[in-house]
């Protein structure tokens, strides 16, 4: 498949520009809206950027699942339908109505994973707030991972539901002020990953199960309302990726083995006979410095070893520190994690292709390691 043109004409160039200052509105107000003020929101924003060019320079050097993204707008087979026929009938919008290039279709999906972007940066910065120096240049230093911005810059569903994640982990930190960014970030994850957001689902009614701030029978009426929720979505999820017959033992053993046979690679790790614990090792924390075999595998071990070091650190901090109900609710966030860690371990076996979906609980897991190493220095502090 040829990789599109950056541009052919006139209008091009001016709506390529009128979409970047638009990004530079955009994170500006959202950076408003959650407190961070300042430049930062814009420097966040143009970091972003970045990566989107670098991302959209890989596509045309190695190609990208954008091609057939773009390509498949341009043919007008966008439907109203969920996943990859979404994300195709926001490309034929873009290149029918406002006549955008593929850069300027990239540059408006960038703008989506920005909001993501600002959104998990105002939640560490949060969960480090008041710490030692060390740890807010560390926050600072996981933010400009390139993995965190790299994936969620390009025309794909991870831009989509980078924000959904990252709008519900903001959710999180107070479900009684923004319950409904938390239900927007549901319906963003549902129409691109209804599987996710079925998790979402059961996390939220995980969480108000345990939540000690409400009240017996408001806990009682919204744990129905989600479980309920759940009993509609997690079904129509399993469907949607693929499971046949229905929520049973049998049908999701075929489609976990499916979906391993085809995700194989030759050019990754096999992860697929594994045991659990190395899958979910493997799954979130390689390939390791002595596996990359490029300079695009090597980056990503510099992201995995700081990763390992935030996830250990935090591990062993959960059973000797607490964490205070300001850092939001903990139950949501680590249900989440881990389930999503579970359930994505089972049923992907290409190493690349964990490489770009572990972004869809990685920002918890992080959140949650930096909250620990945080909260530890506040009692150190107490008791001296």
């Amino acid at each position: 498949m040829t990789a599109p043109v950056a541009f052919s004409s006139a209008w091009h160039i001016i709506s390529i520009s009128l979409v970047f200052l638009l990004g530079l509105a955009v994170a500006r107000y959202i950076g408003v809206r959650i407190g961070e003020k300042g430049w930062r929101p814009i420097f966040l924003y143009l970091y972003h950027t970045f990566w989107c060019l670098v991302f959209f320079w890989y596509s045309n050097v190695n190609g990208a699942d954008s091609f057939a993204y773009y390509y498949a707008g341009l043919d007008g087979e966008g439907q109203f339908r969920l996943g990859t026929d979404f994300v195709i009938l926001i490309v034929e919008f873009l290149v029918n109505f406002f006549n955008l290039s593929y850069l300027g279709v990239f540059l408006v999906f960038n703008i989506i994973g920005s909001i993501g972007y600002i959104l998990f940066d105002g939640a560490l910065r949060f969960a480090s707030y008041g710490s030692y120096r060390w740890l807010r240049i560390l926050t600072s230093l996981i933010i400009l991972l390139p993995s965190v911005s790299f994936w969620s810059s390009a025309i794909s569903k991870d831009a989509i539901s980078f924000l959904a994640i990252s709008a519900a982990l903001w959710a999180a930190i107070d479900f009684h002020k923004r319950i409904k960014l938390l239900f927007i970030a549901i319906f963003m994850m549902l129409l691109v990953r209804p599987h996710m957001a079925g998790l979402l689902v059961m996390s939220v009614s995980v969480a108000m199960f345990f939540d000690r701030s409400t009240s017996a029978l408001s806990r009682l009426f919204l744990s129905a309302v989600f479980v309920a929720g759940a009993a509609v979505l997690v079904p129509f999820a399993l469907d949607y990726a693929g499971v046949k017959g229905g929520a049973n033992i049998e049908s999701v053993t075929e489609f976990i083995e499916k979906r391993q046979s085809y995700t194989r690679g030759a050019a990754s790790i096999d992860i697929a006979n594994m045991s659990l614990v190395e899958k979910l090792f493997t799954y979130a924390f390689r390939p390791a410095m002595i596996e990359a075999r490029n300079l695009f595998e090597f980056a990503a071990s510099i992201d995995n070893i700081i990763l390992l070091f935030l996830f250990s650190s935090g591990l062993f901090l959960s059973f000797k520190t607490s964490l205070g109900l300001i850092y939001g609710n903990k139950a949501f966030i680590f249900f989440y994690a881990a389930s999503s860690w579970f359930i994505l371990s089972l049923t992907t076996a290409n190493l690349g292709i964990a490489l770009r979906q572990k972004w869809m609980f990685v920002p918890f897991i992080i959140y949650l390691s930096v909250a620990y190493l945080n909260a530890r220095q506040v009692n150190e502090r107490t008791k001296n």
